[in-house]
């Protein structure tokens, strides 16, 4: 059995770790996405999100370079801010975890046999 004191000890050591990293900012299409996708909506009210997604798209790739450029500045911004706040993170904390890969597997075994079969008779 633990006890609650032993319970508040070991939740409070979690917390002692380092704090999460800044999140990683938007692009300039994301940016769009978010400041239109009302606006998306309303023209296609019965859209899934992926759809929604993909009208937005093609609404933004039809803006002209100018317009485009205004996107662009607030991510280039919110990039600016990013990098900062990454500087300041390492500096106090060090670099962040990485996160796990998951392995990737073959999914059919079949061709491994195959070339077991092609040793075999070789010998």
């Amino acid at each position: 059995k633990i006890l609650f004191t032993q319970f508040l000890q070991m939740s409070k050591t979690k917390s002692d770790s380092k704090p999460a990293p800044p999140k990683r900012p938007q692009t300039a299409f994301f940016i769009y996405l978010n400041e239109n996708r009302s606006e998306v909506k309303k023209k296609h009210p019965d859209a899934k999100i992926t759809e929604i997604t993909g009208f937005a798209s093609n609404l933004y790739k039809a803006l002209s370079e100018s317009e485009k450029k205004a996107y662009q500045d607030k991510a280039d911004a919110a990039k600016a801010a990013y990098d900062k706040a990454m500087k300041e993170y390492k500096d106090k904390h060090g670099d962040p975890p990485k996160k796990a890969r998951k392995s990737k597997k073959s999914k059919s075994k079949g061709g491994d046999e195959k070339k077991e079969k092609k040793v075999r008779k070789a010998k």
